[in-house]
């Protein structure tokens, strides 16, 4: 999905439980913002980019299932995505690395895919990259593993960000 961009960022930020008139206890909510440049033939890329929307999680108490609705302009459009797995490592010279991995179904403008999230903004470490990736092609569930085999990129990244 991000093949042609480069320093790709997603903030989530908690929002209120989703409120419904149904017996079904309130959903929660996160606030979704991807930032991201083109990616430029020259090394710098285009200008920042953002698309927005809201993730609400398909059970209430349940944080690894989630459906996002676009903000805006895009309020039409949505996307199932799950969280396969997360964690922290301490990485050689003493810092601490977050990360997750999410796969995302295919929409009528992406195809399915697996993205590797870190919140550094190097962008996940080798050694993290290298230890979540082997993981994912061990896994008894093959359309996951064959996924990572044929598809897995890296992003490019570019530092330092361009700000919006």
């Amino acid at each position: 999905m991000w093949r042609s961009a480069q320093n790709v960022r997603i903030t989530y930020s908690p929002l209120p439980p989703s409120s419904s008139k149904t017996t079904t206890p309130p959903r929660e909510r996160i606030d979704d913002k991807v930032e991201y440049e083109s990616l430029g033939g020259d090394g710098k890329g285009g200008s920042v980019k953002s698309v927005s929307g809201v993730d609400t999680a398909e059970t209430a108490g349940d944080g690894s299932v989630w459906m996002w609705r676009g903000k805006r302009w895009l309020a039409l459009l949505s996307s199932h995505w799950e969280l396969l797995g997360w964690g922290e490592r301490t990485l050689a010279d003493g810092s601490t690395e977050r990360w997750m991995v999410s796969w995302f179904a295919a929409t009528t403008f992406t195809k399915e895919g697996l993205d590797i999230l870190s919140d550094r903004r190097e962008g996940p470490s080798e050694e993290t990259a290298e230890a979540v990736l082997a993981a994912l092609k061990a896994l008894e569930a093959r359309p996951v593993a064959e996924l990572v085999a044929k598809e897995m990129l890296p992003v490019a990244i570019n530092l330092p960000w361009k700000e919006s």
